[in-house]
């Protein structure tokens, strides 16, 4: 890989002391209010970063000719936490200093070592922590307790609590102590390591608070309750414990005698999660599926602008089978805020931090959320185009071996594939700033060499199917470490498969983690990997050893017609494993197929998707949608949306040709290929040819790795006027000069009513009966478009082009007679309903009519519905920032409509702190001087107040607080105020 990478023989960088410093001072604060270390809540991976730092320090110092007591005496907090962090993630009985050394990246030296020992005590009366008299000179149990429960030791004390409770006791912390402590025969409880039983000696209440949250969290899986369900956050449980419990959980199937629960009943629904689509070349969150269907509603807020979206659905299939929704993230944003119309809470979601601008993932797309150390290897940066990586440990500049463009929407922004094998640290840094300084492990984790893929099939959750059981790659340790790795296999219903173990080898090797399973393997596994040096990897897989699928076409194109060429897909088996169908034939309707496979009397459903091709046609920068059908264009389109993208699965090179009615080639060109895979071309090199001919087609023609060839219809060009005017007529919607093609719909709008959305619905005449919903509502706008059968294409809130209107009488019905009071009253005047709950329809109808100054009646009406907007200032505005009108819309609608003159204050300033950073900073400004009037009694309130403008306004906001002055600027007036 193209990589600098720094020698550590030369001085010591400032930026590693500085960090070292400043970390120390931040330690010692917390170390001085806790009794024991792990409640200073330190995370995995910042425990992982300080000892990855610690031990290259270290190494210089000693390099330096420097006494390490010295080194240690310096950095008294870090020392400890280095040591207390290093018990709770990987001690095992007898292998402590084994696996320290390693994670330190040192050798091991006995007078290091004994520095370490000797400092321990000092330190712990230093920082006025819990000291136990009964364990003196025992130095590594001493940080045991420190530590609270060990990772390794927390999958006995799950199996101890899952005991305990199937004996019909009581859920409660208190009572698992007695339990444990009177059941000192019971094989159960004596396979808890010494670490645990240490702490609950001497961990006093917060050993019993722990196991307290515990067992209720053993609980709450065998009840099958939801976290809605119960409240198991009591306690200030560290962070470090919570993970490794949640991890336990997780690992260790739950149930007495065999009877093993489904994980995916017991542990509720999923969170929602941010991902990077490289096939997309996208940002998503992805939206997991929950027990209401398609009746769930999901509110996504990105700093203040709001998504609303269902789940589409899977017919014929469990909401636990569908494929989790995402939804693309089309700018770059500080935090995203998701809401769930089942759940009562909500995710909030930090994302760009204007102090560290970048997002990192690993190979597979996942986010690597606020992670203070990244794994050895590879990973994708996405960061601002201007900003460079940096080592800055090693004082380097790290070079990406590959950049992937930019996310989509995320203008100005990049993605980058960087190899941290030989980094020790990252940080990005701007031309302003400095980001985090994040470090590289110094223990490389195991890596999964997956199998054979078995071409287009997956599992209902979208899991990829291997023809060839997996295999480990096992890093090298150092020479004289005899440490081992743990491999636990379990199968999807928790049933334990295999459990092998690996001596640790100085050089990488690779091992069959599946060698002692007999016969075929059929079915998912979950693997987890433990090494004693605190690396680990879990995964999932999905294995049919020996099964092979064919199909007659390399590819399935379009069909003329609607729907995707047929294809036939053979199933073949080379074991024990028996498909129910040896032969599948797909209609020209179907894009993918269950089919079952049974081994050893289990039947697996899977999902069969043969390769198919998928088009998008947009504007230039806007974000990608597949579809599968044959998109509609009409010669303006070549220009406005001037954009083709072409997804042809296994396709080498790619050959756009423009053929008129007779199949005669009029122009041709070969699209590039950007780096996910996908081919892009310029449609405008077609525009001066398709307007001379008027109807003609554009096709393609691909050519396979085995250099199969296919051909198929990419889009269909038409002249313009293909519509001249549309009308209402005897309770039908009559399209004048209408040419109809397949799919085609027409997306239609109230005018009286523009907070409702669009109505689709289908156009297969130049006559069709007007829907009852349309009919005497007043004024409509209507679009026309082709839609795609295969593919959830949502039309636009309000119209964003241009729109056929079609004029009749009446006013939109609605079940809220306050909503149908409003639309009565724009299509008919008189007087605007003023009821606080139809304030989010008023914002609607003001934000659509507030650029239309002509129309004298429009004109009245806004007059009117701002009179209704100034009654409840603060009402009104905490109802814009709630709506779906875009942010940056926001500061202007204040404006014009002179809400932004009005006092947002309150009586009751105990409010709810608003998902809008900007809405919520205007409306917790207006509470300040309430606020600072009543200091002494709400003193928690006013510093959650000022946290939140801290966070959301910036040092700016602070600073025009504290002086009242607004800061200079070259800006104009009207721009700042936008």
């Amino acid at each position: 890989m193209p990589m600098q990478v720094g020698s550590e023989e030369g001085p010591a960088p400032s930026e590693l002391e500085a960090w070292l410093s400043d970390e120390e001072r931040r330690l010692r604060v917390r170390l001085a209010e806790v009794d024991l270390v792990v409640r200073a809540d330190f995370g995995e991976a910042e425990v992982q970063r300080i000892q990855g730092f610690y031990g290259i320090a270290a190494r210089r110092h000693r390099s330096a000719g420097g006494a390490i007591r010295d080194f240690i005496d310096r950095y008294p907090a870090l020392t400890m936490t280095a040591l207390v962090g290093h018990a709770a993630l990987a001690y095992e009985h007898g292998r402590y200093w084994e696996s320290f050394w390693a994670e330190l990246g040192l050798p091991r030296t006995l007078a290091f070592e004994n520095a370490l020992r000797e400092g321990v005590e000092p330190n712990i009366h230093r920082f006025g922590l819990d000291a136990f008299p009964a364990l003196r000179g025992w130095y590594v149990q001493m940080l045991g307790v420190h530590a609270g429960v060990p990772i390794h030791c927390m999958g006995a004390l799950v199996e101890v609590a899952d005991e305990y409770l199937h004996r019909g006791r009581l859920a409660s912390g208190a009572g698992l102590v007695q339990w444990i402590a009177r059941s000192d025969r019971n094989p159960q409880v004596l396979k808890l390591a010494k670490p645990v039983r240490n702490f609950i000696a001497y961990g006093g209440s917060f050993a019993i608070d722990v196991l307290d949250y515990l067992v209720k969290s053993v609980d709450r899986l065998l009840d099958n309750l939801t976290d809605r369900d119960l409240v198991l956050d009591l306690y200030e449980i560290p962070t470090i414990l919570r993970d490794g419990i949640d991890a336990a959980l997780e690992v260790h199937a739950l149930g007495r005698s065999g009877a093993v629960r489904a994980t995916s009943e017991a542990r509720g629904r999923r969170a929602p999660s941010v991902l990077y689509a490289p096939i997309d070349d996208q940002i998503v969150v992805e939206l997991p599926p929950t027990e209401f269907g398609e009746g769930e509603k999901w509110r996504v807020s990105l700093d203040g602008d709001t998504t609303v979206v269902s789940p589409p659905g899977a017919w014929g299939l469990d909401w636990r089978e569908w494929e989790p929704m995402r939804l693309p993230i089309l700018k770059p944003s500080r935090e995203l805020v998701i809401e769930c119309s089942s759940v009562q809470s909500a995710w909030l979601i930090p994302l760009v931090r204007m102090k560290d601008p970048i997002l990192l993932f690993d190979r597979d797309g996942r986010w690597l959320r606020n992670q203070a150390v990244l794994p050895k290897g590879e990973l994708l940066a996405v960061y601002p185009e201007h900003a460079r990586l940096v080592d800055e440990v090693a004082d380097v500049e790290l070079q990406p071996y590959a950049f992937l463009g930019s996310p989509g929407g995320w203008r100005g922004w990049q993605v980058a594939a960087v190899d941290l094998s030989d980094a020790m640290s990252l940080r990005v840094v701007t031309d302003t700033r400095k980001g985090v300084l994040r470090g590289v492990r110094v223990v490389e984790i195991p890596r999964l060499e997956l199998g054979t893929e078995i071409v287009g099939l997956t599992t209902s959750t979208g899991i990829p199917v291997y023809a060839e059981k997996p295999r480990l790659r096992l890093p090298g340790r150092r020479e004289g470490d005899d440490s081992s790795w743990q491999v636990h296999i379990r199968s999807n219903n928790g049933r334990p498969v295999a459990d092998s173990s690996y001596a640790s080898g100085v050089e990488t090797r690779t091992v069959d983690p599946f060698a002692g399973v007999r016969g075929n393997l059929a079915g998912q596994f979950d693997v987890a990997v433990t090494g004693s040096a605190g690396s680990s990897l879990r995964f999932t897989v999905f294995v049919l050893e020996g099964v092979e699928v064919i199909a007659d076409r390399w590819v399935r194109g379009p069909a003329s017609g609607g729907g995707l060429d047929p294809v036939t897909a053979q199933v073949r088996s080379r074991g024990a494993i028996r498909p129910a169908q040896s032969s599948i034939e797909f209609a020209r309707d179907e894009v993918k197929r269950n089919i079952d496979f049974s081994a050893g009397g289990v039947k697996h459903t899977l999902m069969l998707t043969p390769p198919h091709v998928r088009i998008h046609v947009g504007p230039i920068g806007h974000v990608i949608r597949w579809r599968t059908s044959v998109p509609v264009l009409f010669h303006a389109d070549l220009d406005e949306q001037s954009l083709l993208a072409l997804k042809v699965p296994g396709c080498t090179a790619l050959r756009l040709e423009l053929r008129d009615q007779d199949g005669v080639s009029l122009k041709w060109n070969c699209p590039r290929r950007t780096t996910d895979g996908h081919f892009e071309a310029d449609l405008r090199v077609f525009t001066d040819a398709a307007r001379k001919v008027g109807d003609c087609v554009l096709a393609a023609v691909a050519v396979s790795e085995d250099q199969r060839i296919a051909r198929f219809t990419v889009a269909q060009i038409r002249p313009i006027g293909s519509c001249r005017e549309i009308r209402i007529e005897d309770g039908h919607m009559v399209f004048d000069g209408l040419r109809v093609v397949d799919n085609l719909v027409a997306n239609v709008w109230w005018s009286t009513a523009p907070w409702a959305g669009p109505r689709e619905t289908s156009v297969d005449d130049v006559r069709i009966r007007l829907p009852k919903e349309l009919a005497e509502s007043g004024k409509l706008y209507v679009q026309l478009r082709v839609s795609d059968p295969w593919v959830c294409d949502d039309a636009p809130e309000w119209p964003d082009g241009p729109v056929f209107e079609v004029e009749q009488r009446g006013y939109k019905r609605d079940r809220n007679k306050n909503r149908e009071r409003l639309s009565k009253y724009l299509a008919q005047g008189g007087h605007p309903p003023r009821n606080p709950q139809v304030m989010p329809e008023i914002w609607a109808v003001l934000a659509r009519t507030l650029n239309d100054p002509e129309d004298v009646l429009q004109g009245q009406m806004r007059r009117e519905l701002l009179r209704v907007v100034s009654d409840n200032p603060r009402t009104a505005l905490e109802s814009l920032g709630n709506s779906t009108i875009p942010t940056y819309r926001l500061p202007s609608l204040v404006v014009r409509t002179e809400l932004a003159r009005q006092s947002y204050r309150s009586v009751d300033t105990l409010n709810e702190l608003h998902a809008n950073p900007w809405v919520g900073c205007m409306i917790e400004i207006s509470d300040l001087p309430s606020l600072c009037a009543r200091r002494r009694i709400v003193r928690g309130e006013r510093l959650d107040t000022l946290g939140y403008l801290e966070k959301h306004g910036g040092d700016l906001l602070i600073t025009v607080l504290s002086c009242g002055t607004l800061p200079s600027t070259g800006r104009p007036e009207h721009e700042i105020v936008g």
